[in-house]
């Protein structure tokens, strides 16, 4: 798969920063969310990027202390 600009360029913010929600992407890149949307789907798609859990559904699902 040849990766375009903007694809490597969200792979290389993931792999410096760690993960990142989709919103974080677009703060920090400036492209539009749709666009981080498609781009991120086709990374999903090609197995280069996998979901995780947000840190607000971990905090969710732990019990409260």
């Amino acid at each position: 798969m040849m990766l375009e600009t903007r694809q490597r360029e969200l792979l290389q913010l993931i792999w410096s920063r760690g993960p990142l929600s989709r919103s974080q992407l677009h703060e920090q890149t400036g492209i539009r969310l749709n666009t981080i949307g498609e781009l991120t789907g086709e990374l999903l798609a090609a197995g280069l990027l996998r979901e995780a859990q947000s840190e607000e559904e971990t905090r969710a699902d732990q019990p409260c202390r």
